[in-house]
Parts: C-alpha cells; structure tokens; sequence
C-alpha cells in the first residue's frame, strides 16, 4: 500500500472519511499538509480561536482551497473530508493529518522493507542463502 492509501486509512481510523483518489501524490501531499499547518500555526490565537470556531460547527475548511488564500489550493479533496467530518475545527483536523502522513510513511516504509527482506537473497545461489552454500561446501557438496 502506498503512502497517500495509507494516509487516507490512518485517516479513516481516526474518524476523517478521506478518499485516497482525491488526494494529490505524496510529495504534494505532505507539502501541503505542512504549509497549511505553518499557516494555522502563524495566526494570532483570537483568530486562531474564530477559525477553529467556524470550522467545527460549518463547512469552512474548503475556504482555505481558494487559490486567492494560497493556505491548501492542492488538498482540497482534504479540505472536503474535513468539512464533512462533523465537530472537527480545521486546526484538530490539519493536525491529525501531518500525524497520519508521519504514520502513513513509516507504516508504508516497514511494509517496502519487510517486502525487500522477504525477497533478498531468493536469486542468489539458486535459491539457497549464503550460509546453506557454505554448509554444503563443508560437507563436500558442492
């Protein structure tokens, strides 16, 4: 599974429904979800307060695509699933997101190394790991 369908999974589990097909590829992703996280993180805490305010009791986040803001114009089917997530201000929800992108990565890093170590070593020796190769020298054969 890859980063952006994990991403959308971890999403899931904590109760953002996000549809992976509606989100950008993972580099567009994860800058995204940081620079509307800089920008949250930016703003006076009164506005801040107003923010998270509208956001979690209306439809707001999807204001944040308007190329005219440049605060999320590549996320805004993240935007979507925020704003249809009910009680979830923009500032809970732009947090859960960089925590499920850093989820989203190491889960999906694990599963590409344990592939990689499940497979290592199959084409070398005719199948056999170095140390049966050096075991059947041992006894003559090879």
């Amino acid at each position: 599974m890859g980063v952006v369908e994990e991403f959308a999974t971890q999403m899931q589990n904590a109760g953002v429904a996000v549809d992976p097909g509606q989100l950008p590829d993972e580099a567009t992703l994860e800058q995204a979800i940081e620079y509307a996280k800089g920008w949250y993180d930016g703003l006076d805490a009164r506005f801040k307060e107003g923010l998270d305010a509208v956001t979690s009791q209306f439809d707001g986040s999807t204001l944040l695509n308007d190329p005219t803001l440049n605060v999320a114009p590549a996320i805004h089917g993240l935007m979507q699933a925020f704003d249809q997530a009910t009680g979830w201000s923009f500032g809970q929800a732009i947090y859960l997101a960089a925590q499920c992108m850093e989820a989203a990565k190491q889960t999906a890093g694990e599963s590409e190394g344990a592939e990689t170590e499940s497979t290592e070593g199959q084409y070398e020796g005719g199948g056999e790991s170095e140390g049966a190769e050096e075991e059947n020298e041992e006894e003559g054969r090879i």
